[in-house]
């Protein structure tokens, strides 16, 4: 790290044996024992700066003479001071040396005295500036420590400041690890210190105040930088704002006005177009904190990699921008560059501003040397280890948008390959779900970009690693879920992360874990379950990757584009039934056509041969769309995929890959026994009520009616019907069951995947309670989810992770589950539950997705059994849904379902 015994810079004579704290004396003119003296000299330096006398005081404090002439009481006194002296310089000069013998002295007071709470928060003060400085971990979990101690073991301001010293403390964990529980602690500490000056329970002080409101602040403007919660932003700007009227004159206003800056730029940076002097003023006080703060001061090198960056905006801002602007921005990121700390986050920000503003200059003037620079210096974050997985690839993220701007793809392809492989470190399986997909939200799309990438600058024949880049960089979510399963070894701390990867790497079922081997894997399911894998991939250009007959081909899809998905996805929810099917012949047009005829489906086919089948797994917001139903649903219907093909859809190739496996220790723990390996036993759920949501007649009549289809499809099915169940009902029987049918209301949370739930008597029965299960030990066949959206994640920027409940079930170890895509009326699942089930009795041996695919044929040429259509409620809980957007006309209405798994 540093060197703990090198000599200051600047010292005078060591001082006689005769006593060093009396010659100290004579230097600054105070009285008082040694260690008032060195009190007042601390205080002096706050407001002076003079490093000759400190130079002298903290070389005397490595000489043999610090006891000389004191009591132990004052020897520690005199350390901590002294370590508190090493700290106030290092914040001047920048000098790590110096947190090194500060750490060492406030250690040494802290063994001969534990749990002082001054001593504690101290050394806390000490660590957490040189986890700035290094980014040691071990140094920030010792912060917060003794910071934890010294709230529990303190009173007053001694108490209130433990609590503002823990609260930065947090927000440095939640900026690395990603905790939202941190940050919001953070805030509730700092809210409550703040909270007790103001309303007069201590002694106020200006000083103090106005540096706890500038913590709060800064834990505001971090809360919204990570949430877009525009509340935080306001309250991060008011608080700023109070700090500075509180105390302009602060010794450390320096700080203050730098984080105002950065509030200005957030909330420029929420509208651009009208706040045009939110930037200029977020330059103005970003200048004034570097020209204030002491020149050597380890803040300014953050603070000119944010002028450099606001001044790139200011250019990118104005038509009319002189150049002179991206010069002074090269300039000011330049100068944070020298100054930075190797590995430190200070330097990963100022070189990811530098390059960014190295490519607007590029673009301007054509410079091949701002170019080559400017990829330098994201190399040295994107492939460095030095730096946190989640910083790195918020970089390499930002980096790539910026190379395809300029169309370097060559470069931006450098930047994803070298994100994608520390993705599922950048959101560790350690934190809470709901934090794990805000951070993906962040990096969604990289990986389509990615293969993208890999496709333009390297060509078809590249097609097999495309794959892989997918793969590596979509599902990160279940993939953390897969392999946190039982029958996994236990993993260890996530800085032997890359040991437990290759434990689990020498299990047979994980062996292409991360991408290796993964498409050996897919092309032994697609021969095995004579099907294609087709793959299609949105980014800034679309492609088809068909996995079929032992090989990659490419179909760029040049009709396609990133735009008009979104613009469909959009018109689909909203649209009538001609707008509707306007979108169906859409998606024939641009996807399915040039799909299907790639693989010589040029027509449905010929009565009595196999129908042929393709597994989709889609990507970015083409997955709310039902390709299954694309086509001209007309006439003799021929050019739509429901007459050439049967299909299923798989989030990711890993998922298929999974459901398979599942599907082959089904097999073989149910040997040469038809029925077991059928359908066994069957759970059956309806809940035709439910409190606080629409009443669903349908659900128990669907139930019913399964039931009787069951008991004729084999004597040895055991069938289980619960009416209005509660949760423990459900969760204990799922693990006896073949089949788990539900008919009820489904719910989706948008803000956390991992709560979408199906609603039973007592609450909900989320994705987590269904991840808990692991019935992946003995895999049943089927779960048929017959409620709403079931389907669907929720989240409009999770579309990489596709975590919603037929996801979870397939985790759980379900190897076939139907869905939902939206929602659909009650009277029309029970429809389309009973004719699947139905085709299953009158053919045992048939597949599932051949069940479902017939049942969803009938649906669209009206030959379905028609149930009792008196209610026209949805499965979702809503009020009753536009009457015309029900009609059995609408595409909607049969179009939502769909089967993942392998059956």
């Amino acid at each position: 790290m540093c060197a703990s015994e090198q000599n200051a810079e600047n010292h005078l004579d060591p001082p006689k044996r005769t006593g060093w704290h009396h010659e100290l004396q004579r230097l600054t003119g105070a009285s008082g024992d040694a260690v008032a003296v060195l009190i007042d000299l601390l205080h002096l330096y706050d407001e002076t700066g003079n490093e000759t006398t400190v130079a002298w005081v903290i070389e005397m404090a490595y000489s043999d003479d610090l006891d000389k002439g004191l009591k132990n009481g004052q020897i520690v006194d005199c350390k901590i001071v002294l370590s508190e002296l090493l700290r106030k310089r290092y914040e001047r000069r920048g000098a790590v040396d110096d947190l090194c013998r500060g750490v060492i002295l406030a250690e040494q007071v802290n063994t001969a005295v534990p749990d002082d709470p001054g001593y504690l928060a101290t050394l806390g003060a000490l660590l957490k500036r040189r986890y700035d400085a290094f980014g040691d971990e071990d140094d920030l979990t010792k912060a917060i420590e003794c910071f934890k101690k010294s709230f529990k073991h303190g009173y007053g301001n001694n108490r209130t400041s433990a609590a503002m010293d823990l609260s930065y403390c947090l927000l440095a964990r939640f900026e690395r690890k990603g905790r939202s529980e941190d940050i919001v602690t953070g805030i509730e500490l700092a809210t409550d210190a703040v909270s007790t000056m103001r309303h007069g329970r201590l002694p106020v002080s200006k000083h103090l105040l106005a540096s706890r409101l500038n913590i709060l602040s800064v834990l505001w403007g971090r809360h919204y930088e990570f949430t877009k919660d525009v509340t935080a932003l306001y309250n991060a700007g008011g608080y700023s704002q109070e700090c500075l009227e509180t105390d302009p004159f602060h010794p450390q206003v320096y700080m203050h006005l730098a984080n105002m800056a950065n509030w200005l730029a957030w909330r420029y940076r929420c509208n651009p177009k009208e706040r045009h002097q939110d930037l200029d003023d977020a330059i103005d006080a970003k200048e004034k904190a570097i020209n204030r703060a002491p020149a050597k001061s380890p803040f300014c090198t953050e603070w000119q990699g944010e002028l450099c960056k606001l001044l790139g905006w200011k250019y990118r801002e104005s038509q009319q921008a002189s150049p002179d602007l991206l010069d002074k921005a090269v300039i000011a990121g330049k100068r944070g560059l020298k100054t930075s700390t190797p590995g430190s986050v200070a330097q990963l920000r100022v070189l990811h501003n530098l390059s960014e503003v190295l490519m607007m200059r590029y673009g301007k003037t054509n410079s091949k040397r701002d170019f080559k620079l400017a990829i330098a210096l994201w190399k040295r974050v994107v492939f460095s280890r030095s730096f946190h997985p989640l910083y790195t690839v918020n970089a390499a993220v930002e980096a790539v948008e910026i190379l395809k701007e300029y169309q370097e793809y060559k470069a931006a392809l450098k930047m994803a390959r070298g994100a994608i492989p520390i993705l599922g470190e950048a959101s560790p399986r350690s934190i809470q779900a709901f934090d794990q997909q805000r951070i993906l939200e962040r990096y969604d799309g990289l990986a389509s970009d990615a293969a993208a990438l890999t496709l333009e600058c390297r060509g078809d024949e590249a097609a097999s690693t495309a794959v892989s880049l997918l793969e590596q960089g979509r599902g990160i979510l279940a993939d953390h879920r897969y392999h946190s399963r039982s029958d996994l070894p236990p993993l260890k701390a996530e800085r032997d992360l890359d040991k437990a990867i290759g434990e689990i790497q020498k299990r047979p079922v994980f062996k292409y874990f991360l991408g290796h081997q993964l498409l050996d894997e897919l092309y032994k399911v697609a021969e095995t379950r004579k099907q294609a894998i087709v793959i299609v991939n949105v980014s800034f250009r679309c492609d088809a990757l068909i996995i079929h007959t032992r090989q990659t081909k490419v179909v760029q899809l040049k009709a396609l584009s990133k735009a008009d998905i979104t613009q469909r996805v959009k018109s689909w929810a909203t649209a009538d039934a001609t707008g509707c099917d306007r979108i169906l012949r859409w998606l024939w047009d641009s996807i399915a056509s040039p799909i299907l005829s790639a693989l010589e489906m040029m027509h449905p086919p010929i009565e009595g041969n196999p129908w042929p089948r393709i597994c989709w797994i889609l990507t970015s917001a083409l997955c709310r769309l039902p390709l299954h139903a694309a086509g001209y649903h007309e006439g003799v219907m021929d050019n739509t995929v429901l007459n050439r093909a049967i299909s299923s859809y798989s989030a990711t190739g890993k998922a298929l890959v999974y459901s398979h496996q599942n599907k082959v220790r089904a097999v073989e723990q149910a040997g040469d026994d038809p029925a077991r390996r059928k359908l066994g036993s069957a759970l059956l759920v309806s809940m035709p009520t439910t409190s606080g949501m629409r009443s669903l007649p349908g659900a128990q009549t669907e139930v019913e009616g399964i039931r009787r289809c069951l008991n004729r499809i084999s004597p040895l099915t055991t069938v289980t019907s619960l009416s209005i169940p509660n949760r423990e009902e459900v969760l204990e029987r799922l693990t006896q069951s073949q089949v788990f049918h539900f008919a009820g209301h489904g719910v989706l949370d948008k803000r956390d995947v991992s709560k979408s739930a199906l609603m039973m008597s007592d609450g909900p029965l989320t994705v987590a309670d269904l991840l808990s299960l692991e019935l992946h030990t003995r895999p049943p066949l089927l779960a048929y989810l017959s409620a709403c959206s079931t389907g669907i994640d929720g989240s409009s920027r999770l579309f990489d992770e596709n975590m919603h409940l037929v996801a979870a079930c397939q985790i759980a170890g379900f190897q076939n589950v139907i869905g939902t895509f939206w929602k659909v009326q009650d009277h029309f699942c029970t429809e389309i539950a009973l004719e699947v089930y139905k085709q299953l009795y009158q053919k045992p041996e048939m597949a599932l997705s051949e069940a479902l695919h017939i049942a969803v044929q009938k649906g669209r040429d009206f030959k379905l059994e028609e149930e009792d259509e008196s209610t026209m409620t949805s499965r979702d809980g809503v009020p009753d849904m536009d009457p015309a957007s029900l009609e059995i006309e609408d595409p909607r209405s049969w179009a939502a379902y769909f089967i993942a798994g392998v059956d």
